[in-house]
């Protein structure tokens, strides 16, 4: 595996927290190291200056940039690698372009997309969504059940994405997640700061 799995990933939201100043230092401080930089609006120059800025600050605290479905700018920004939208390209070229020292991982939403990415040498995959989630009402939730089920076929790690809280992340631990992959669930919590350091602490206790 390219890199250590994080136990959390942090992923961005213009629309829903459009001021990473005003929660991501806050969610560094509590223990998050990997952040998913998620732009989809944005041409590759503008991506480019953002994530820039982003390092610095990632950086500083000892944390890492993913991108966000752009494997071209992994070398340019000199990124830990990248994560794909389900079905957005072929994971195994990808895999062969980044070379196995890079970060591979892929949003999934069933099982055979799931077993597909992993066959095609990804790290982890996001299933999602756990829980129901205000992003995507529309889309049912999994369950813990369902979930779990999942997780026990797969040969990988896997994040618990959608809707994920404090309060509901040991279900998800529970349910086989190897970590959790979080929007508003920290960058629109009261104290981004507590927030991460349970979620941490969850999926990585202190020995």
């Amino acid at each position: 595996m390219a890199i250590t799995v994080p136990p959390l990933l942090l992923i961005t939201d213009q629309q829903v927290c459009p001021d990473l100043n005003s929660w991501l230092p806050a969610a560094l401080a509590g223990g998050a190291t990997h952040l998913l930089l998620r732009a989809k609006g944005l041409e590759d120059a503008a991506y480019m200056a953002q994530a820039e800025e982003l390092k610095a600050i990632l950086h500083a605290a000892g944390g890492s940039l993913i991108v966000h479905d752009r494997p071209h700018l992994v070398a340019l920004l000199n990124a830990c690698g990248v994560h794909m939208a389900d079905g957005q390209e072929d994971l195994a070229i990808i895999r062969q372009r980044l070379g196995a020292e890079s970060w591979l991982s892929s949003s999934c939403h069933d099982l055979a997309g799931a077993k597909r990415a992993f066959a095609a040498g990804v790290d982890a995959v996001t299933l999602s969504p756990l829980f129901a989630t205000a992003s995507h009402p529309e889309a049912p939730a999994l369950g813990c059940a369902t979930f779990a089920q999942w997780v026990a076929e797969l040969p990988g790690p896997v994040f618990a994405l959608g809707g994920v809280t404090v309060e509901n992340a040991p279900q998800a631990k529970t349910a086989g997640a190897a970590g959790v992959a979080l929007i508003r669930g920290v960058c629109a919590a009261e104290d981004p700061t507590a927030v991460c350091q349970s979620l941490r602490k969850l999926f990585r206790p202190p020995v």
